[in-house]
């Protein structure tokens, strides 16, 4: 139970199943998050594009990089990872075709807006590249060298490839070094978020939602729809309708290896769930669990670039599987392995958890254990959070001076009164009254405005003048956007989420959980 990134699925539930039959319908929901039935419009004929529509694509365009003439009819807005191997796929295969289709006949225009996963360690620092090309002009020319060198996204090749554009290499050099484009990308993130986006690549087509590197065909049927306001609809839809999934047959698979990485010492990092129905895609597989901190693990871990535990590695086999096809889009493939994506299978331990920052903590500072909190002041499961298990949390484990809690911001886009809470409560922090406006916000959820934290910080007895000008100037919307960021960065998508040691909570789990987790850390 959490406040979730607005229409996200359940990606985390995909492998995490305990019978055939749910897991048939759960290899449906994997790909359904690739490919989302996209409601066309009703036979009509008109060209006419409505007011409504232009002014949203005005609005989710921003002033992002735009491919095409300005005038077009229909405007494209990509939500992409430059890391992410399925965003390449669609500039690969399927962006030629709409390019030469419809981009270059003036119908279409493209609006090219980030969103780095997380998980893709390179992803941020590719997207603010190409902004810091954009500065010079070329920001398509480098939209193209990152997708055509997509396992080469270090600092160091973002450099080179400026040089290879022939970019003023020191303008270049500073506005990457200097972070100068990271709220851009940010922002970016943040409005794909608020507009539904849940995974990459995403487009919105005159508001019209497909997910997932698809086949030219399928943007072509909601284009067609568009441009002669006929219904069309895509394959895809035909197929879910027509075609209930089934496994496939099993029987000649190849043999396939299967790693484990994983801690023996992790209470979230428990596979059975996943390994029930990875058994039941690929009975042939045989596995292996290799410790993290083994030298076979830590090979594995930096060769593929893991962060996440349990991690699930196959061997090239996998892609001759019966079953692969209807699940490939849950699996990253990294040199001969296939790794299945932490957003198919949830997260139980991060091994480069975010860091408390320069954060408020309650709790001894030399508490044993560290929980991080990432949170939003206008969620209502982030309250029931606090009114519930925070509370028994504080009295049994802070209090006694064995936990220290950490708390972060991570104000949802559709939350209008989340961020400027977050910023609220930074201001009292600079009175040393953090912790008494956090809980005067939370227990106060549906009256957030700005007049009401301004009322607030009176009650509190702060300093007035100070408080409202910290507020009214924006003082602390980098720190909180910056709590938001490296958020993303471990893979929040939601709140209330946690991490204790590394070992990750999201929602707001009754205190039996949490005390599961911190009794084991503790008695280690």
């Amino acid at each position: 139970m959490g406040c979730k990134l607005m229409g996200k699925k359940e990606s985390n539930d995909i492998w995490k199943i305990t019978t055939i039959i749910l897991a048939v319908l759960l290899i449906a929901a994997i790909i359904a998050i690739f490919v989302p039935k996209t409601n066309l419009p009703s036979s009509g004929g008109s060209i006419t594009i409505p007011e409504d529509v232009k002014q949203k694509n005005i609005l989710l365009s921003d002033d992002d990089s735009v491919k095409g003439d300005k005038n077009a009819p229909i405007t494209i807005i990509e939500f992409s990872d430059f890391q992410c191997p399925f965003c390449g796929k669609f500039y690969r295969e399927t962006l030629p075709s709409i390019e030469n289709d419809y981009i270059k006949t003036g119908k279409v225009k493209l609006v090219f807006r980030d969103f780095p996963l997380g998980f893709h360690q390179y992803a941020q620092k590719a997207s603010e590249a190409a902004e810091c090309a954009k500065e010079q002009n070329k920001f398509w020319e480098m939209h193209n060298k990152l997708f055509e060198n997509q396992q080469a996204l270090t600092i160091e090749d973002l450099r080179k490839y400026a040089a290879d554009l022939g970019l003023n290499l020191q303008q270049y050099n500073n506005c990457l070094d200097t972070n100068k484009f990271a709220a851009e990308v940010q922002k970016d993130l943040a409005d794909g978020e608020a507009n539904g986006i849940s995974g990459t690549p995403a487009f919105l087509i005159n508001g019209q939602l497909l997910s997932g590197a698809l086949p030219y065909s399928e943007f072509k049927a909601v284009i067609e729809s568009i441009l002669t306001g006929k219904s069309v609809t895509p394959s895809s839809q035909q197929d879910d309708a027509q075609q209930p999934p089934q496994l496939a047959d099993t029987s000649k698979d190849p043999s396939i290896n299967l790693i484990i990485i994983n801690d023996k010492n992790c209470a979230a990092c428990d596979t059975s769930q996943v390994m029930q129905v990875t058994k039941t895609l690929f009975p042939t597989a045989k596995e292996k669990t290799v410790e993290f901190d083994s030298d076979e693990g830590k090979k594995l871990i930096k060769d593929l670039n893991i962060n996440t535990l349990p991690a699930y590695i196959f061997d090239e086999n996998v892609a001759k599987a019966a079953n692969f096809e209807k699940v490939s889009n849950a699996m990253d493939k990294s040199g001969v392995y296939y790794v299945i994506n932490p957003a198919a299978v949830g997260i139980g331990k991060l091994l480069n958890p975010p860091s408390a920052d320069d954060d408020p903590v309650k709790g001894e500072k030399t508490a044993k254990l560290t929980i991080i909190e990432f949170s939003d002041f206008q969620c209502p499961f982030c309250a029931k959070f606090y009114n519930d298990a925070y509370k028994q949390i504080d009295t049994e484990y802070i209090k006694t001076g064995k936990v220290k809690l950490v708390f972060r911001d991570f104000p949802l886009g559709f939350h209008e009164n989340a961020h400027k809470a977050a910023e609220a409560a930074e201001c009292a922090d600079e009175q040393g009254k953090f912790w008494e406006m956090h809980d005067k916000i939370f227990e106060n959820q549906q009256a957030i405005t700005i007049s009401d934290l301004k009322k607030y910080a009176g009650e509190l007895n702060l300093d007035k003048q100070k408080f409202d000008n910290c507020l009214d100037t924006d003082k602390y919307k980098a720190e909180v956007d910056k709590d938001m960021e490296d958020g993303s960065k471990a893979g929040v998508s939601g709140t209330p989420s946690f991490f204790i040691n590394g070992q990750s909570i999201s929602g707001a789990m009754p205190f039996e959980e949490f005390k599961k987790i911190i009794d084991a850390e503790l008695a280690k």
